[in-house]
């Protein structure tokens, strides 16, 4: 031992060479290890599901989702909460400030449950309390709104514009789009003017679906560039839609002459709230293995992109990132990494 302190004392260049080597190798082993390779690290964050079979998604809202939402708001250490109705069931997601002990907080979920599911309709099974899992949770939950509170704007614009470009982000998997409005289209046949040309409601709708298709009509080259054409026979308005005429035993008829062509909200199967206010949810999970970090990243350079274009007439928000704690994690793990580096290497200068 004294002869390596007399080697250490008598080479210090070399021996500062070796620890500076060794300080580089594990910083450049940190930053490449997988996040997989990381403790497990215990979100804040609980699950209350509520089930009442048959009840459809804007009554489990008002009749389950509310009350229970109304009662946890007393529990102690909550940041914030959000839920989401669907048909027969609610999910309520409560966040809690970080550092709060998760299973104390449960046993406190569990007891304002108990208080409260006796004021719940008959027939709503009892809620369940669950502790987030991050592998099964989605990276990133977005707040879509409409500035004029329209929400089948809102929900025509998730499907139709954010979904592709999220999608296209390098690590992202499944999107889905929670809460909204969609249109839908009501033809509401005359049975006495279809039954004089001989039509059924069946011969009513074969006739107009097989109208209303876009069917390939070739293709055109120019060159390299190789063009492919479509017949355009799908309707964009319910206009159109009135205005098909079909083939039918009787001879040729027009839709808006057998049948009344409206437009109305289509029955709901979900509701997104936050913080009591009604709006649309895209939910990005990553694709397995991909870094979480690296993805959420990526995702929210996406939203900020996407909220400046459409800014003038939606606003985006990210609600939740499951990617914070994690990076929060891999910080502090740095942090200490260095500061006990330095520590080392100050001792070890001392004593040399």
């Amino acid at each position: 031992m004294n002869a390596l302190v007399r080697f250490c004392a008598g080479k210090p260049v070399a021996v500062t060479m070796v620890l500076a080597a060794i300080a580089l190798a594990g910083v450049m082993a940190g930053s490449t290890m997988p996040l997989s390779r990381l403790p497990e690290i215990s979100v804040p964050r609980i699950i209350v599901e509520a089930a009442m079979p048959g009840l459809p998604a804007s009554e489990i809202r008002s009749m389950v989702a509310i009350p229970l939402e109304d009662a946890l708001a007393s529990a102690k250490g909550l940041l914030r909460s959000s839920s989401i109705s669907r048909d027969g069931r609610a999910v309520i997601v409560l966040d809690f400030v970080w550092g709060e002990k998760i299973i104390l907080a449960a046993g406190r979920v569990r007891e304002i449950i108990d208080s409260s599911y006796p004021s719940l309709p008959e027939g709503a099974s009892k809620p369940s309390v669950v502790l987030d899992d991050p592998d099964f949770e989605p990276l990133l939950v977005i707040r879509l709104k409409s500035r004029q509170g329209d929400l089948a704007f809102a929900r025509r614009l998730a499907e139709r514009e954010i979904k592709a470009r999220l999608r296209r982000v390098e690590g992202a998997g499944t999107v889905n789009i929670i809460g909204g409005l969609r249109r839908e289209a009501v033809v509401v046949v005359d049975m006495r003017r279809a039954a004089a040309r001989g039509l059924t409601v069946y011969d009513l709708a074969r006739a107009v679906s097989a109208e209303s298709v876009d069917t390939p009509a070739g293709s055109l080259r120019e060159g390299d560039i190789e063009y492919i054409a479509l017949a355009h026979g799908s309707v964009s308005s319910i206009e159109e839609l009135g205005r098909i005429v079909a083939n039918g035993p009787g001879g040729a008829f027009r839709v808006s002459d057998l049948a009344t062509v409206s437009e109305r909200d289509a029955p709901r199967d979900s509701l997104f709230v936050v913080d009591g206010e009604e709006c649309v949810a895209i939910e990005l999970y990553r694709k397995p293995g991909a870094d979480p970090v690296a993805t959420a990243v990526r995702a929210r350079a996406v939203v900020v992109q996407l909220a400046a274009e459409f800014g003038r007439d939606a606003e985006l928000e990210i609600v939740r990132d499951s990617s914070l704690p994690i990076a929060a994690s891999i910080k502090n793990l740095a942090v200490a990494s260095a500061a006990g580096a330095a520590i080392a290497a100050a001792v070890l200068f001392f004593l040399l």
